[in-house]
């Protein structure tokens, strides 16, 4: 197989993985119970009531792990050049790691433990139900801390790769197809997730009108989705350019 080939199906490959996990993280979510997400003893009962929202949280993961693979596919489809290139790769498939692990985390607290607190909470009698309710307030804020962490790893992860992918290629016929595949688009994955969690829990916390939890968590996804979907059509721009490159070079 030669390189060029090598290329493209590796780039094709990183992007379909983004695009399906994505796609599939999106129908996950419309099944996650909504409600007012700052309105705790609400939101809570809700949580309390609903029968699937374990499944749905580890259907989730799933989804992550998925999109998170073609993330750290990145790290094997884009060809290095320079030394420092080499090592923003490197650094962005350990961070891409490190998301993982943290979604993982953020998960088991939100979809297992939260899970068990409502429920008690919901199921104590009255001299107690302060204290449970108490307690299903920290995992939530505990869930918030971790999340942060996550998205910052995202973030960070794709901006790696996007440095990496602009100081790939041979020549800037080339560099210019990573710029709008990775460079410009996927880091809004995660830092558009990051941005959304603050504007929400902070902006909101006082105000009359709440969002929705369900339409919260909807915004990142929708992000994600356009840009795996772009990176999936730079993918075949990048290697078809980089191959008519690499047959002018010879």
């Amino acid at each position: 197989m030669n390189s060029t080939t090598f290329d493209r199906s590796a780039l094709r490959f990183s992007a379909t993985l983004l695009l399906i996990g994505q796609l599939l993280y999106v129908v996950v979510t419309l099944f996650h119970t909504g409600g007012e997400a700052n309105h705790h003893s609400v939101i809570f009962a809700a949580y309390a009531g609903s029968g699937i929202w374990t499944a749905v949280h580890v259907a989730q993961f799933a989804c992550m792990a998925t999109f998170l693979a073609g993330l750290f596919a990145l790290f094997f489809a884009l060809d290095a050049q320079t030394e420092a290139a080499r090592w923003a790769g490197r650094f962005g498939a350990a961070s891409t790691l490190v998301t993982l692990a943290l979604c993982g985390g953020v998960l088991a607290v939100d979809g297992v433990a939260l899970k068990q607190a409502v429920n008690a909470w919901a199921n104590a009698p009255d001299a107690e139900k302060a204290a449970r309710f108490a307690a299903a307030e920290a995992i939530r804020w505990l869930e918030w801390g971790m999340r942060s962490y996550e998205n910052f790893a995202l973030g960070l992860a794709v901006l790696l790769f996007a440095i990496r992918g602009l100081s790939d290629g041979p020549g800037p016929a080339v560099s210019r197809v990573p710029d709008v595949a990775l460079g410009r688009h996927i880091p809004g994955a995660g830092l558009g997730r990051r941005h959304r969690r603050v504007f929400t829990d902070e902006h909101h916390r006082n105000r009359p009108r709440r969002s929705r939890e369900r339409g919260v968590d909807d915004v990142a996804p929708g992000c994600r989705l356009a840009h795996a979907s772009t990176a999936l059509h730079g993918a075949d721009r990048y290697a078809k350019v980089r191959g008519d490159f690499g047959h002018r070079q010879a």
